[in-house]
């Protein structure tokens, strides 16, 4: 992910001890039930669409895991990241 820290004023030293993972939830059945429209979409492995009605914004994360990802699928992609800073 890739941003212009100093705009928030932090330097390169920090923003890398920072990152950002998602995983986007299935939907439950009360949503799919009550017909909910699904308002994030998966671009790739770090950026999702966010469409809700009138509203389209772009995110990016470091990375992202969709809706099929498992808990083994996200702690073995984070575990690394996490233990460094341990």
């Amino acid at each position: 992910m890739e941003s212009n820290h100093s705009e928030y004023g932090f330097n390169n030293h920090y923003s890398e001890n920072i990152q950002v993972f998602l995983r986007v939830r299935p939907m439950n059945k009360l949503e799919i039930n009550r017909g909910d429209a699904k308002i994030i979409e998966l671009a790739n492995n770090q950026m999702i669409f966010f469409n809700n009605k009138n509203l389209t914004r772009n995110f990016s994360f470091n990375h992202c895991f969709g809706e099929n990802s498992t808990q083994k699928d996200v702690y073995e992609n984070t575990q690394i990241s996490v233990n460094k800073f341990i």
